[in-house]
């Protein structure tokens, strides 16, 4: 049970200063040059696999566990913010 507090604890740490760091960054660069910058991120995302057949289960893709276990928002989330700011 302790492990669990913690984990959670930890997740939502990440997820605090995530926050944190994007509003810094907005107010250091545009909004449109982040969003410029998370679309190319999308843009790599999106791409197929390079990883050969019987690696691609190494690969972070998918949702699942992962939606659960992210640190940010989805990337088409954040660049709609980041576009509806400028």
């Amino acid at each position: 049970m302790l492990r669990i507090a913690l984990f959670l604890a930890t997740n939502l740490a990440v997820l605090v200063m995530a926050g944190i760091a994007m509003a810094v960054l907005t107010a250091l660069e545009s909004p449109l040059a982040m969003a410029g910058a998370l679309n190319r991120l999308r843009a790599m995302r999106d791409a197929p696999s390079q990883l050969p057949p019987g690696l691609s289960a190494f690969g972070i893709r998918g949702e699942g566990l992962n939606k659960l276990m992210a640190t940010h928002p989805p990337l088409e989330e954040r660049i709609a913010r980041l576009q509806e700011s400028a």
